[in-house]
């Protein structure tokens, strides 16, 4: 954390680690899936709203299920891979030969 500071400190710009963009193409993904979910289960609990649906209804519904969490998977796939070029930067940037500081105590080593 004291290596963040200091870096940050000495005017070094602080990049986002998450694409705002792909977070809410992942919530508008989660909130398809919890939809269509809810309306499978209606249909498991033999509800009388959704008697007229058969088997051919609910086989595409069961697809549909398994592509929103297909697109779930892709999104939280980009939005992860970030993270790593970021863990990489950060290691490269380690050779800069900031100073180090003790966690414990805040003083230079």
């Amino acid at each position: 954390m004291s290596t963040y500071l200091l870096r940050v400190g000495l005017g070094y710009r602080v990049n986002s680690i998450l694409d705002n963009k792909r977070v809410e193409e992942l919530c508008r993904s989660n909130g398809d899936l919890g939809r269509v979910g809810g309306r499978f289960k209606l249909w498991l609990t033999n509800d009388p709203h959704t008697a007229q649906f058969g088997e051919a209804t609910i086989r595409p519904l069961l697809s549909k299920i398994e592509d929103t969490q297909g697109e779930i998977h892709d999104v939280v796939q980009e939005v992860i891979k970030p993270r790593k070029k970021l863990a990489a930067l950060m290691a490269a940037a380690s050779c800069l030969n900031l100073p180090a500081t003790s966690s414990n105590t805040g003083a230079p080593k």
